[in-house]
């Protein structure tokens, strides 16, 4: 069943099962259901949100509309993610020289973040490689960055592109 809700609607009895009669606008279903004239003659039935909803006693099921592929690679991204954030609160904690003394010494603390972040850009790629990601919009953001964290660094040399 589909759902609408006006700007303001609240005030006015929505959200509502949308129920438009054959041939009708938008408006005129706002106007039968209520909704004053003022606030449509303002334009606000440009504004109106619509939304699905399951009838009752019929459970509509979750999707996010993901392929399981797609799932999967960003499981992956999130996974690696959090395995360059650990690295990074080890080097925090510890510093960038320090290391696992159960391992010591095979890496330290900068090599594990080189590892972690090089396992963060293959997920990335994979996900650029199946268009789940565009390596241009990617590129572009690379680029933009440095301008908009600019006045918010206080311990770097100005920033550089890329």
């Amino acid at each position: 069943m589909t759902i609408y809700d006006p700007p303001s609607g609240h005030r006015y009895g929505f959200p509502k099962q949308y129920l438009p009669l054959p041939g009708e606008t938008l408006e005129d279903t706002l106007r039968r259901d209520h909704y004053p004239d003022k606030e449509i003659e303002q334009g606000m039935a440009k504004w109106v949100r619509f939304w699905e909803e399951p009838p009752e006693g019929n459970p509509m099921k979750f999707s996010n509309q993901l392929t399981d592929a797609q799932a999967e690679r960003l499981a992956i991204l999130l996974e690696e993610m959090g395995e360059a954030q650990q690295a990074i609160g080890k080097i925090l904690r510890h510093g960038y020289d320090s290391f696992n003394p159960d391992f010591a010494p095979v890496s330290n603390n900068r090599d594990d973040l080189a590892r972690e972040l090089g396992d963060v850009q293959y997920a990335i790629n994979i996900l650029i490689g199946n268009g789940d990601l565009d390596r241009f919009s990617l590129l572009k953001r690379t680029n933009e960055k440095p301008n908009k964290i600019a006045p918010y660094l206080h311990h770097q040399p100005e920033p550089r592109k890329g």
